[in-house]
């Protein structure tokens, strides 16, 4: 994807760590095994 689109998803995902923060992880804990079942991709973690 073009840089820009990198920029836009990366400030996408602070936004919603930033709506999700102050809520309980380990609600969240159940979709774990999702991630590890998506076929191989290029991963960025965004923070």
């Amino acid at each position: 994807m073009p840089g820009q689109v990198w920029d836009e998803l990366a400030a996408e995902a602070q936004a919603l760590a930033a709506l999700l923060a102050d809520r309980e992880p380990g609600v969240y804990r159940r979709y774990d095994r999702w991630w590890s079942d998506l076929p191989g991709a290029e991963v960025r973690i965004v923070r």
